[in-house]
This record gives C-alpha cells, structure tokens and sequence, in this order.
C-alpha cells in the first residue's frame, strides 16, 4: 500500500513539474523578439488571379533567430499595403501560409507591344559568352560582330595547268567572298523586347511556371522615333548578313533594373 502511495506521490510530483517548466517556457517564448510577416488565415482562399484585399491577409510572427534567408522572399506586415494589398496572385493561395513574393508577382502580358514608328528584329545570339537569365527586356545591349572586308575581284586566269602547278591560284568563288579581317565591332545599343520567349525577368517567369525556351535568339526594338536607330539596324544587318547570320556575342549597355551591392 505504501508502494502504490509512494508511486501516487510521485506522479503528481512529475506532473506538476511538467506543468511548471511548460509555464516556464510559455513565459520565456513571450519575451523572445519576433518578426510578422504578411500571411494568410486558416479559412482563406485566394484564386489565381484575383486581387489580395486586406481582410486576406494576417500576421505570421517568426522568431527572429529563425527568420535566416525568408526575408529574401517574403515581406514583413508592415509592408502589406504598400506592396501587396490590390496585387493579382499568380496561383491559386490557401492558408495557412506566408505570403512569398512570387506569389503576388504580376503575370507578364505574354504579347510583344510596339508602337508607332517601331518594329522588331531578331538576332541569333552566342549563349556562352553572357549569361541569358541575367538579360531582361528593357535592358540597352550592342552586338559584338567579327569585322569583315568586302569582297574581292576574282582573279583571270589561264586555263587550268596541271594540279602541281595549280597551288598558288586563287578560286574565283572563294575569291568573292568577304574575308575576316581579324577583329570585332560594336554595333548598338538597342533596347531588348524579348530573350527568347521571356517577355519578363527570369524571376518572374519561373514565378509563373513558363518555359524558357530559344534563349539563344534576341528581339530589339528599332524604333525611327530614336536618332539613327534605323541607321544602326540597317547596318547591323548587313553585318550579320556578311558572316551568314552566325550568333554573334553581346555587351549590355544599360539594364533597366540594375542591382548593386555596396
């Protein structure tokens, strides 16, 4: 009996302790120092397309110790009506979640828009001398283009003498075809409307699950309401058209969103 008394006294003493030390931690987790960031409650669902209203939306609070790399890809509540009340969803949301920025991402118009007085031309690009996810449209890049002399005269000569004493002779087809004359040229800048089928930054079409596809191949502007654009084009082109439209490297004049580290 005294056993079973025994046993008695110290399970209630376990449990109280168990009480205690969970009370204990209660009170020290409400004194570690959080960040909210902007979520989404239990019972919501936003569709795909439809606009995040700020009765979508709650705070999530994480430790501060655990945030590490989530600040990269989500915003804090604060921000919420700066940057993501109104914005269309680009899936489908169901809480409960944190709101990551990919999800609020504008889908991009999946159509080339040009105005009065532009057209636009493609250009088949060296994919290994740059980098194709660091390009966006909008962004000012000129074309690195071998340089090449004009075509020489074909030289007359006599009727062909046997093949020993032929070596020396020029072909008069290779005769007329442009030479390389060792070195490159710059030609541009022009402003990018498209890297393959990206009509957006690589993060916004990885965002929107869209295939990247023929990377390799770049659309311009040419635009007659910009001096010499036309100008350049045409001479590009010709360019191109003398080293049989090969892909050519690039340089990047100007980025629309450029992002720099101090």
């Amino acid at each position: 009996m005294k056993g079973i008394y025994g046993l008695g006294v110290a399970l209630a003493l376990g449990i109280a302790g168990a009480l205690f030390n969970y009370v204990y931690l209660t009170s020290k987790l409400k004194d570690v120092e959080k960040v909210a960031f902007i979520g989404i409650p239990e019972n919501v669902v936003i569709q795909r397309g439809e606009k995040i209203r700020e009765e979508h939306l709650c705070p999530i609070e994480i430790p501060t110790a655990w945030v590490g790399s989530l600040a990269d890809v989500a915003d804090r509540w604060e921000l919420r009506n700066t940057v993501v009340v109104n914005k269309p969803v680009t899936r489908t949301l169901a809480g409960q979640r944190i709101l990551l920025r990919d999800d609020y991402r504008p889908a991009p118009e999946e159509v080339l828009v040009l105005g009065e007085g532009e057209k636009a031309r493609f250009v088949a690009v060296d994919t290994r001398t740059f980098v194709p996810a660091l390009l966006s449209p909008g962004d000012r890049v000129s074309f690195i283009v071998p340089k090449f002399i004009g075509p020489q005269p074909a030289r007359t000569v006599a009727p062909a003498p046997p093949a020993s004493e032929n070596d020396g002779d020029l072909d008069p087809i290779a005769a007329a075809q442009p030479k390389p004359a060792g070195s490159d040229d710059v030609l541009g800048p022009f402003t990018v409307l498209a890297v393959g089928n990206r009509l957006a930054s690589a993060e916004v079409w990885r965002a929107n699950r869209i295939p990247q596809t023929q990377e390799n191949v770049l659309t311009i502007r040419v635009s007659k309401n910009v001096p010499n654009e036309v100008q350049r084009a045409d001479e590009l082109f010709r360019r191109l058209q003398a080293i049989e439209y090969r892909p050519v490297g690039i340089e990047i004049e100007k980025q629309s969103r450029l992002q720099t580290t101090p």
